[in-house]
């Protein structure tokens, strides 16, 4: 028994050791794989929210442009919240802003591009003021720019009223800054047109190809003649098209293929049932009520509208009966729109349509000072009444700058404005001409009818409208069964055969870019979908989990990888087969068509029409009466009048050309300046194609897609 003991022992020991052995182990191999170890200098993972140009742009960088760009865009748009889609237009914005100035930044600073205080003070109030701040500081009643403007304003941007945090001058600051980088990129550009220069010789070849238009009788064979499935394309030939042809199939970015079901959450004959159920107890409860308002706006799922409406304002069904129906009845329950609707007419009333009201607002900035407010406003009606202009003391006195300088007018409304109760009962209420004094939470008014439009019948209804739902059973149904779908198959193949043994439709979603936020059929909200077919695990192949979109589960395959560049052959394989059958296709209608003499007689031997083509020229791809053919424009200066042209291969056809008559310019300028000028000023625009250049060199990696 001591033995035992003793051996008990020492395994407890030993325990001990083993398992602390093992979680050494575990915890090392952890530090040596792991591309986070401090042994391996610290953390690898590229938590970047992009790379351009070797510059990597953090998160926060970013994402502090971000907020102050929508700061911005609250203050212009006098919005206090943005929606998704304001977000994300402002966000892209950003980016494309973020992407110039990181694009430019490196090539201004290698010119030693800048823009002097002394140059940029001279485009803010200056002799040579930029067409933007001129623009921004042009009065728009009277279109006249006053420098003297900008100065002044400029003087007081430390001392303007009701900017406690300065912001007009921190706006000041970005905009000058703007003003900045868009005059250094213009100083970069007018750089790149100097480069640019154009010979005379170079003018008047292009003045005389332009001008030397053919006359030409044309038979043409085209692609669409050869039926496809007699062209067979192997293997070997794609490869050898494709990789002779890999500029043809160069992607700017990164693109993913999808294909994707959708399992529909829809209400089930429980979830009906359970509405018709709770309506029709709603219905005993709305005959008998005696606070039908309350009722409605407790248990309806649209919100209670209270107001007197006219016909032709509601559902059609109610539309149809409740003007011909006596107060307190109860109409329904019945379906409309996929809800249930139960309605009680609560009262009819003879209203105008609209009115013409004009007010005298004193506020009231005190709860203390109601009496003083009050009696001043009593003494303006006894002003009024005693002949003084209302409109004049509205500019005078109104606290309401809104309608102060319309001498207090708020133009016509309708009972359906959103004015507080106390104010609209007055005005849609009142006499024509009447004084009144009404007090509501923003002080006194003063209001006056000037006029009345229409006046018509219009009933109130209490309306209960109780939405028919899925339940949250149904939902967890539907979820299982589109889990259990993406479970059962893992692979693109097994997918595809599903969807074709259960006959669930399976839809495509091609090119997906990486910031896309909505995918064909499925909407703006599938941004989870994108990200998830971006996500450097999920591989060719993979099947996601559900993913909920609205009111429906989805369910993708990921189909298609396109990394940014080359795309590989078996993305493009369609296009590439097509071209490769096009070429077969031509080296057989250009053995038919060659060794002509006479273009007559080969399009009696080929049994097509000669046709007439006019005023073709080598200055345009389009030819008349064909269409676009730029190979064949192209062979043009190298054709011979009344000689029969080889077969020459277009986009569309093979064509055999007989010139019978060259037109030649009819007048030579005696000075060839003005269209010298002219290409220069069209070359020169190209300038403006630097960025797109600059940006493929600074090899954009972008990865907002792990952020938004």
């Amino acid at each position: 028994m001591a033995v035992i003991g003793k051996l008990r022992d020492k395994m407890g020991i030993l325990l001990v050791v083993f398992i602390g052995f093992a979680l050494f182990a575990f915890i090392l191999g952890e530090l040596l794989t792991s591309q986070n170890s401090f042994l391996f200098g610290g953390n690898k993972t590229d938590n970047s929210l992009a790379v351009i140009a070797g510059e990597k742009v953090s998160p926060e960088e970013f994402g502090a442009r971000v907020k102050e760009a929508e700061e911005n865009y609250k203050e212009q748009s006098k919005q206090p919240e943005l929606d998704q889609n304001a977000q994300d237009i402002v966000r892209e914005n950003v980016w494309n802003e973020f992407l110039r100035e990181k694009v430019y930044r490196q090539q201004l600073d290698k010119l030693g591009l800048t823009v002097s205080d002394a140059e940029l003070a001279d485009m803010c109030y200056g002799n040579n003021i930029d067409p933007e701040v001129k623009r921004a500081f042009t009065d728009p009643k009277t279109g006249a720019f006053d420098k003297a403007t900008i100065i002044n304003y400029i003087k007081n941007l430390d001392n303007l009223p009701n900017d406690p945090d300065k912001k007009a001058k921190k706006q000041w600051v970005n905009y000058e800054d703007q003003l900045v980088k868009n005059r250094t990129t213009e100083k970069y550009n007018d750089l790149i047109k100097g480069g640019m220069f154009v010979t005379t010789e170079e003018v008047k070849a292009d003045f005389y190809d332009k001008g030397r238009t053919m006359d030409a009788r044309v038979v043409k064979l085209m692609y669409n003649s050869i039926v496809d499935s007699t062209i067979a394309v192997t293997d070997a030939e794609l490869n050898e098209y494709y990789n002779s042809h890999q500029y043809k199939y160069k992607a700017p970015e990164a693109t993913r293929g999808i294909r994707f079901v959708t399992f529909d959450v829809m209400p089930s004959a429980d979830d009906r049932k359970a509405v018709i159920d709770d309506i029709n107890k709603l219905f005993t409860q709305f005959q008998t009520s005696t606070n039908d308002s309350l009722l409605a706006a407790i248990n309806s799922d649209e919100p209670y509208n209270d107001a007197y409406r006219i016909k032709g304002s509601f559902t059609p069904a109610l539309d149809s009966v409740v003007f011909s129906r006596p107060i307190g009845t109860s109409i329904g329950p019945f379906e409309e729109n996929g809800s249930l609707r139960l309605a009680k007419i609560t009262g009819t009333k003879s209203m105008y349509d609209s009115v013409q009201v004009r007010h005298i607002l004193l506020k009231i900035d005190n709860p203390a000072d109601s009496a003083k407010v009050k009696a001043r406003a009593d003494s303006v009606i006894n002003v009024i009444k005693g002949g003084m202009d209302f409109g004049i003391l509205a500019m005078q006195l109104s606290d309401d700058p809104g309608s102060k300088e319309k001498m207090g007018d708020l133009g016509y409304v309708t009972p359906e404005v959103n004015f507080v109760p106390e104010f609209k009962e007055a005005v849609f209420n009142g006499k024509l001409r009447e004084i009144q004094l009404v007090k509501s939470q923003f002080g006194y008014h003063i209001t006056q009818i000037t006029d009345q439009k229409n006046l018509s019948n219009r009933v109130k209804v209490a309306e209960i409208v109780r939405n028919i739902l899925p339940s949250n059973k149904t939902n967890e149904m539907v979820f299982q069964r589109a889990n259990a779908f993406a479970g059962s198959n893992q692979t693109l193949e097994e997918f595809e055969a599903a969807c074709k043994k259960e006959n669930l439709p399976m839809r495509p979603a091609d090119n997906i870019k990486i910031n896309d936020k909505n995918i064909g059929g499925l909407g703006p909200a599938a941004r989870e979908l994108v990200t998830w077919a971006f996500n450097p695990e999920t591989k060719k192949g993979n099947v996601s989990r559900p993913t909920k979109i609205e009111s429906r589960y989805v369910v993708a395959a990921l189909a298609a990888i396109a990394d940014k560049g080359i795309m590989p052959l078996e993305n493009v394989k369609p296009q590439v087969e097509a071209e490769v059958r096009k070429d077969k296709k031509a080296l057989q209608l250009i053995e038919k068509m060659k060794g002509a003499a006479n273009i007559d007689a080969l399009a009696q031997k080929l049994g097509v029409p000669a046709d007439t083509v006019r005023g073709a020229s080598f200055g345009s791809p389009y030819l008349p009466g064909i269409g676009m053919e730029p190979t064949v424009s192209g062979s043009i200066p190298a054709l011979k009048a009344n000689q029969v042209s080889a077969p020459i291969k277009g986009q569309n056809g093979v064509y055999v050309m007989m010139p019978f008559q060259v037109n030649e310019p009819t007048a030579t300028p005696a000075d060839f300046k003005p269209n010298k000028m002219q290409m220069m000023q069209m070359l020169g625009q190209r300038a403006f194609e630097s960025f797109n250049a600059l940006k493929e060199k600074a090899n954009v990696v972008d990865n907002r897609v792990k952020y938004y």
